[in-house]
C-alpha cells in the first residue's frame, strides 16, 4: 500500500514538473515576442533583411530565448526523473494506436492548421518556382527539394492519416515523418545559400535555428512511438522549439502587418511558422503521452 501511494505522490510530482517547465517555456516566447514585435515595428529594414543600426530590442529577444533554451534543457535532464514507471503511459501492445487515440479535440485543429498551412505554402511556392520568383542564388535541386517535400510532411500532420491503424501503417507514417524533416533541412541549406538577403541577417539566422528546433520537436515526436521513446528528450525539444517559434513568429506577423516583407516567399514562411506555432503550443498544453 505504501508502495502504491509513494508511486502515486511520484507521478503526481513528475507531473507538476512536467507543467512548470511547460509554463516556463511559454512565457519565455511571450516576453522574447514582445521585444520582436517591438523590433520589427520600430527598426526593421525589409530590403536587407538588416536591423536599424543599434537596436538593441532584437538581441534581448534573442538572449531571452538562448538562456530559457538552456534553463528548459537542464530541469528537463536533471529535475525530470528517469523512471520507466512514469516514462510513458502508453503500454507496449498497440502503442501506435493508443498513441493517437490521446489527441484531444485541440489538438486534431491544431493539425489541421499546421498540415493547412504547409499545403498552403506547398502549393504557393511551386507556383512561384514555375514563375522563377524564388532565389536565383540558390542551386535548383536544392529550391525543388526545399519546396516539393512539403507534401509528406502535410501528410504527417492531417489527423485522419495520423490515426489509421493498419498492421503496416505506422512504418509509412514513420516514413513521412523523416521525409518531412528533409524538408526542414532543404530549407535551411535554401536559406543559407539565399544571397537575395544579407548573410550577415540575423532574421534569416534565427528563421534557420527556428526550423531547425522544430525539426528536433518532430524527430523526437516521431521517437515516440518506436520501441525506444525518449519522453524527458521530446519534451525539451518541444519546450525548445516552442520558445524560438512562438515569439519570433509574433514579430514576423507584426512585421507582415506593417508591410514590411523581405519577399514574396517570406509571406509563405510566415503562415507555416504561424501553423507551427499553433501546432506546438497546443501540443505543449493539451497533450501529454509522457
Amino acid at each position: 500500500m505504501f508502495k502504491e501511494k509513494n508511486k502515486s505522490r511520484g507521478l503526481e510530482e513528475n507531473y507538476i514538473k512536467k507543467r512548470a517547465v511547460r509554463i516556463f517555456s511559454a512565457a519565455s516566447s511571450f516576453a522574447a515576442g514582445v521585444l520582436f514585435i517591438l523590433a520589427f515595428a520600430v527598426s526593421f529594414e525589409p530590403e536587407t533583411a538588416l536591423l536599424g543600426h543599434g537596436d538593441m530590442l532584437f538581441p534581448a529577444g534573442a538572449v531571452i530565448c538562448i538562456v530559457s533554451c538552456v534553463i528548459c534543457a537542464i530541469y528537463c535532464r536533471f529535475a525530470i526523473p528517469k523512471n520507466k514507471e512514469t516514462g510513458s503511459v502508453l503500454p507496449d501492445e498497440n502503442k501506435f494506436e493508443q498513441y493517437y487515440r490521446l489527441d484531444s479535440g485541440a489538438m486534431k485543429a491544431a493539425r489541421y492548421v499546421c498540415a493547412g498551412a504547409l499545403f498552403a505554402e506547398g502549393i504557393v511556392r511551386i507556383y512561384l518556382l514555375f514563375r522563377g520568383d524564388l532565389s536565383s542564388s540558390v542551386q535548383p535541386i536544392v529550391a525543388i527539394l526545399a519546396v516539393l517535400l512539403f507534401l509528406p510532411l502535410t501528410l504527417y500532420f492531417v489527423p485522419e492519416i495520423s490515426s489509421l491503424t493498419a498492421p503496416a501503417y505506422p512504418k509509412i507514417h514513420l516514413v513521412y515523418g523523416l521525409a518531412g524533416v528533409l524538408w526542414f533541412i532543404f530549407n535551411v541549406i535554401y536559406l543559407y545559400f539565399d544571397r537575395s538577403v544579407a548573410l550577415s541577417s540575423p532574421y534569416t539566422l534565427f528563421i534557420q535555428i527556428m526550423l531547425l528546433a522544430i525539426m528536433l520537436a518532430v524527430v523526437y515526436e516521431i521517437k515516440m512511438r518506436t520501441d525506444s521513446p525518449s519522453p524527458r528528450m521530446r519534451l525539451a525539444t518541444l519546450c525548445i522549439a516552442v520558445i524560438l517559434t512562438g515569439g519570433f513568429t509574433l514579430g514576423r506577423i507584426t512585421m507582415l502587418i506593417c508591410g514590411k516583407v523581405v519577399s514574396p516567399d517570406d509571406v509563405t514562411g510566415i503562415v507555416t511558422a504561424a501553423g507551427f506555432t499553433v501546432y506546438l503550443f497546443a501540443r505543449l498544453f493539451f497533450y501529454d503521452e509522457d
